[in-house]
């Protein structure tokens, strides 16, 4: 599929002639980690939904409903203003607030229970969200569905069985998060150095889904010191690789530097709401760093990482040697950073 993109646009429509999806994520993934997914099966009525229910959420839901929420040992329910910096560099929090979902239908009370081992926490919800509960479980099922599809392409780009990966996530991790990012002005380049939507930050599982509407600011480094926007693509979700997955691709893959500015022009002071589905591995999934065949290298021409560039990015994400990193462990040393002490 052609694009003029500053990522590549991807289809998961099943009759179209050409490569398998593996060959075609492969040049993405190894050049930004980043692309556009089109033809997913999510419908845009059931995405236009979820943010209709996110808005009421955030802006119409009492402040004392969403902290009863707030569960940072679980990685569920709501987030405050600020309480989330990504950029250890930067000044204060993050100008956003969020709610983590768990995998609803598969908790111990869900319509579908995973099995004990592999059950999402239980949470509670706030009324705005508890009277769609339904909607959104099933939205989040079909997140897991596209995640597996992506996981079974990143396999068969290097050439492995495509359920490689897929058998190393069973979503019990994996959460859905609204995001809402309030109004502010036209940034100066005073704010701009003082504060930031979402800091510079690389994502911690194996790959995210993120749902944009109309408001911009997403960008993400190319290079070093080059940050290009990644706006909204009308029936696309932007997928990107996570540090689990870099870790086991051995670099192949690249889990990109990404960020939210503050808005720039007048059009993007608004609201900003996001939805992201994280796909982590398992808990007890290890992140050993996978042996790359000749004939993939070949493939990626000069795109693979060198082991030294490989070493110098785990350090710098916390990392000193991937031998023995289990998925549990990494998720759990990443959210410790990024986050203030919740308020009592």
């Amino acid at each position: 599929m052609a694009s003029t993109t500053p990522i590549s646009i991807i289809s998961l429509r099943t009759d179209q002639d050409g490569p398998a999806l593996g060959p075609r994520i492969l040049d993405a993934v190894v050049k930004t980690g980043f692309f556009y997914l089109s033809d997913h099966g999510i419908t845009q009525p059931e995405i236009d939904s979820l943010f209709r229910q996110s808005a009421q959420f955030f802006l119409h839901e009492p402040e004392s409903e969403r902290v009863k929420c707030q569960d940072r040992p679980n990685n569920t329910g709501y987030t405050s203003m600020r309480q989330e910096r990504l950029d250890p560099t930067q000044a204060g929090g993050d100008l956003k607030e969020s709610f983590y979902l768990a995998g609803l239908a598969r908790t111990a009370s869900g319509s579908s229970p995973a099995p004990p081992q592999y059950q999402p926490p239980s949470q509670l919800l706030p009324p705005s969200l508890a009277e769609h509960e339904s909607s959104i479980a099933a939205f989040i099922e079909k997140c897991k569905s596209i995640c597996d599809t992506v996981l079974a392409g990143f396999a068969e780009a290097i050439d492995l069985p495509s359920r490689y990966f897929v058998d190393s996530h069973h979503g019990q991790h994996d959460r859905l998060r609204l995001i809402h990012y309030p109004p502010a002005p036209v940034s100066t380049a005073a704010s701009a150095s003082m504060s930031i939507r979402a800091g510079s930050h690389s994502d911690y599982g194996s790959c995210t889904l993120l749902f944009q509407k109309d408001v911009g600011g997403l960008q993400v480094e190319t290079q070093p010191g080059r940050w290009v926007d990644i706006p909204p693509q009308p029936g696309c979700i932007v997928v990107n690789v996570g540090d689990a997955m870099e870790f086991w691709s051995a670099g192949l893959f690249r889990s990109t530097q990404h960020r939210v500015v503050l808005p720039r022009v007048e059009s993007e002071t608004a609201s900003r709401f996001s939805v992201a589905y994280f796909c982590q591995p398992d808990e007890d999934a290890r992140l050993e760093a996978l042996p790359i065949s000749q004939s993939v290298r070949e493939k990626c021409g000069g795109n693979l990482m060198d082991r030294s560039e490989f070493e110098t990015r785990c350090r710098a994400k916390g990392v000193a040697d991937v031998t023995g990193l289990t998925g549990g462990q990494h998720l759990q040393a990443r959210l410790s950073a990024g986050y203030r002490p919740t308020r009592s």
